[in-house]
């Protein structure tokens, strides 16, 4: 459908472009195009768009002031002002409205760098386009793609280790020169061939369907005739926004579209509120409503239109086709929609549950995904859009996320909450190790506070704060000089097993102005501590670390005690 790549271009030349070039045949041309084309031969249209477009070519191949986004540019606001200008008409039937569509879609792909690009990317990665990649080339390249940063997404292919085996292919398909229908040409005499065989192909499709009505209103409207624009249906709109979103590379002024459907549109049907939706970005409106009225592959254009999703098909003819729906789009919803923040996350789960839901694992994928880009302020309204579906068992992600959240903020009454509600193990001891390595540097009326503010559910589930607790009795009793009270703890500790093994030392240390004072324990109780102590030396000596330099003090102060305890059983 390349009557849409010839007319395109020049639209985009129209609207985007002051050239520089002052030739009669352009001014002609130029002129032309601002005028009513519903008496003009359409051979005429092919024949001019033939000879300027030429021009420009070569005006662009020429130039040293082209760049990336200046090129691909020119074809964006084409396809602006087409959404831009769509109104009323009678319905159409379907056939007319997917061969606007082809032929929209025809201009975007031939007029693509990135497709070109894409296309070199697949031929020489040796990977299909819609495998999910592990990569992160990959999926930084088709993020750039995706985004328009072109000269980024070079900058990746640059660096590919077998960038010596593409580097020419790569620089010509940037050349300026070469964008024309995204495709390569090593002579101008090459293009010439190619493009006098598209204007061809247009007149040929002219004249086949020159009878019928609504194909010459579209070509028309591929013109450049802004009231043939304005005469058609919203029906039209609808569908055409839609899918020119879903082509890979458009620019999308929702704010303009909106304006213009808002003064034209009277009476507004079912599907013009639908429409209003989709342009005023009301994304959970338009997934329960399109749900309902239109068919899953419909639904599967509009979940790749939420996410901004351009990667393309190989063969464009087949974008309805052979979606193999849902699996996979279900996947491409997964990676592009979870990590759009502009899309409500209670969207993203009502549309997988109650489209998707029959995949295997979805409520575990659905939670942790959507927990990769979920802002911190949503988490509540998580937990209860999870409680209203009945997923109450999946909340559990959440909680842990909270814990971290906390825990990295040095919230430990919060974070030591959710770590236990998660009921995850490793989390809680994680919480645990961190509040107590915390608890030896706070200074002890805060800790105070912190234990007071923790959950009495919490605190009676967590052996280590009940040590913490008594641990810090026991440096009162310290402080206060209370060495008979603080000796009994001393060895309870290590009796009862109630301190863990890597905060040993901390304790010996503690205990040091204890033993300073002339604290005598009974044999017995002294072969405790020294076991404590021994299990500290171990503990090192598995873990293949050097000995701290305060563990020689500490053995200096126990022989001593050990003098006064054998003196004791004496």
């Amino acid at each position: 459908m390349s009557i849409c790549g010839v007319s395109g271009n020049n639209i985009s030349v129209v609207f985007q472009q002051k050239t520089r070039l002052e030739s009669a045949l352009t001014k002609k041309t130029l002129s032309f195009f601002t005028t009513s084309l519903q008496d003009m031969d359409f051979s005429e249209i092919i024949s001019d768009f033939h000879r300027l477009y030429m021009t420009k070519v070569k005006f662009y191949k020429n130039s040293e002031d082209i760049t990336n986004e200046a090129s691909i540019n020119y074809h964006y606001k084409y396809c602006d002002d087409l959404i831009t200008c769509l109104k009323k008409h009678p319905e159409p039937i379907y056939n007319d409205m997917a061969l606007l569509l082809r032929m929209v879609q025809s201009f975007v792909l031939t007029h693509t760098i990135s497709v070109s690009l894409i296309k070199m990317y697949n031929e020489y990665y040796q990977k299909p386009l819609y495998l999910q990649s592990t990569g992160y080339d990959q999926l930084m390249f088709f993020n750039c793609i995706k985004s328009g940063r072109l000269d980024d997404a070079e900058s990746i292919l640059r660096k590919h280790p077998n960038r010596s085996s593409f580097k020419d292919h790569l620089l010509a398909i940037l050349d300026p020169g070469s964008r024309i229908f995204g495709l390569i040409y090593t002579s101008d005499s090459e293009f010439i061939q190619h493009f006098e065989a598209i204007s061809k192909e247009a007149e040929s499709l002219y004249k086949a369907w020159g009878n019928e009505k609504e194909f010459t209103r579209i070509l028309k409207i591929l013109s450049g005739d802004i009231n043939s624009f304005l005469e058609l249906n919203p029906t039209w709109l609808e569908y055409l926004i839609y899918h020119c979103l879903f082509i890979e590379g458009l620019i999308y002024d929702s704010e303009n579209v909106l304006k213009i459907i808002k003064e034209r549109i009277g009476e507004r049907s079912e599907m013009d509120k639908l429409l209003l939706t989709v342009v005023g970005k009301n994304m959970h409106e338009v997934v329960q409503k399109a749900s309902e009225a239109f068919p899953a592959f419909f639904i599967s254009h509009l979940v790749d239109i939420l996410a901004t999703a351009e990667q393309l098909p190989k063969e464009p003819s087949r974008r309805f086709e052979d979606l193999n729906y849902p699996e996979f789009y279900f996947w491409h919803y997964i990676n592009e929609i979870y990590t759009n923040p502009k899309i409500p996350i209670n969207i993203v789960c009502d549309y997988i549950l109650n489209n998707l839901g029959v995949l295997n694992g979805i409520q575990d994928i659905i939670i942790n995904a959507a927990l990769l880009r979920l802002p911190y302020q949503d988490f509540d309204t998580m937990i209860e859009y999870m409680s209203s579906v009945g997923l109450n068992s999946m909340t559990s992600t959440l909680f842990t996320y909270k814990a971290m959240k906390f825990l990295g903020e040095n919230d430990f009454s919060n974070g030591l909450y959710w770590a236990f509600k998660s009921k995850d193990k490793i989390l809680q001891h994680r919480a645990e190790k961190l509040f107590l390595d915390f608890a030896v540097e706070c200074n002890r009326e805060r800790l105070e506070d912190i234990i007071r503010r923790i959950d009495p559910a919490v605190r009676g589930q967590s052996s280590t704060i009940a040590f913490i607790v008594i641990y810090q009795r026991y440096l009162a009793f310290v402080d206060d000089g209370e060495i008979s009270k603080a000796g009994e703890m001393l060895v309870r500790f290590f009796m009862d097993q109630l301190a863990p093994e890597d905060f040993y030392e901390v304790i010996f240390e503690a205990s040091m102005p204890l033993f300073e004072q002339g604290l005598v324990l009974s044999y017995s109780n002294f072969l405790v501590v020294l076991e404590g102590y021994e299990k500290m030396c171990n503990r090192y000596i598995r873990q293949k670390e050097p000995k701290p330099l305060s563990i020689d003090r500490i053995s200096g102060i126990l022989a001593h005690c050990a003098s006064l305890s054998l003196g004791l059983k004496a």
